[in-house]
């Protein structure tokens, strides 16, 4: 898996990955590896296959150039960030068969983290019973897909999202960047140039992990409760960030 610990503080340094089976696109097995940090919200951390790596950076890179022809560079952060970005237009239609098994991934091992996890979702079909002991099953819709190129001092303000669930792909992400990380990152929170950092509940408080933060690398998949703050650090090589992110609603029938 390469560097596993870059990124990490010390309670996060992954020992060993859970694997879960997941079902290839032509219906064979294969299991996929898995970590999570120790704190309150399932934030599952995962590969995607670097045949779909490369398929997903080609085709965001080949759709910018169509988009910019007909639109300036902007974003809907205002003067807080002037990170590119835009969104898929019927992305299901190609992503889905792609990325189900990873989405399947999350809701499986979301099971094991808590066997509650899904109740409020179950609770929103009449129909169902939440409190029966029924294994219900979770569907999935893909809400929006889209890319981020964030380059030299451009970040993202805590937010959060719409749906159930977020990901997160990194596409790209170059050695400068990774460079500086280690040349100023913060050894205690992992903070640091170009890193994503996730908060929950009240900061700093004794006996709490409140935050979480890593430098990603090429291929890393977080998914995480869209309702989760989260943001991410500006850095100061001259170079660009590619990821892909999207939101999910989930269904229970």
């Amino acid at each position: 898996m390469g560097a596993r610990d870059r990124g990490l503080t010390p309670q996060f340094k992954v020992k060993d990955y859970l694997y879960e089976k997941m079902m290839r696109e032509n219906g064979e097995d294969e299991e996929i590896g898995y970590w999570f940090p120790f704190w309150g919200p399932f934030l599952l951390c995962s590969k995607i296959h670097p045949d779909l790596v490369k398929f997903l950076l080609d085709k965001s890179k080949k759709n910018r150039k169509k988009a910019l022809k007909t639109e300036e560079e902007n974003s809907s952060w205002g003067s807080l960030v002037r990170t590119y970005g835009f969104e898929f237009k019927n992305p299901s239609v190609w992503f889905n068969s792609k990325f189900s098994k990873y989405i399947s991934l999350y809701l499986e091992a979301a099971k094991k983290y808590n066997p509650n996890s899904f109740r409020h979702i179950i609770g929103r079909n009449p129909e169902l019973d939440v409190d029966s002991s029924g294994d219900h099953n979770i569907i999935w819709r893909l809400d929006k897909l889209w890319v981020n190129f964030q380059s030299k001092t451009e970040y993202f303000p805590s937010h959060t999202h719409g749906g159930d669930l977020q990901f997160c792909i990194t596409l790209q992400i170059p050695k400068e960047i990774q460079e500086e990380y280690l040349l100023n990152s913060n050894r205690v929170t992992s903070e640091g140039p170009g890193t994503t950092q996730w908060n929950y509940g009240e900061e700093r408080l004794p006996f709490c992990i409140a935050q979480f933060a890593k430098l990603t690398e090429r291929g890393d998949l977080m998914i995480w409760p869209s309702w989760v703050n989260h943001y991410v650090h500006a850095f100061q090589a001259d170079v660009q960030r590619v990821t892909l992110c999207g939101e999910v609603t989930l269904y229970a029938e």
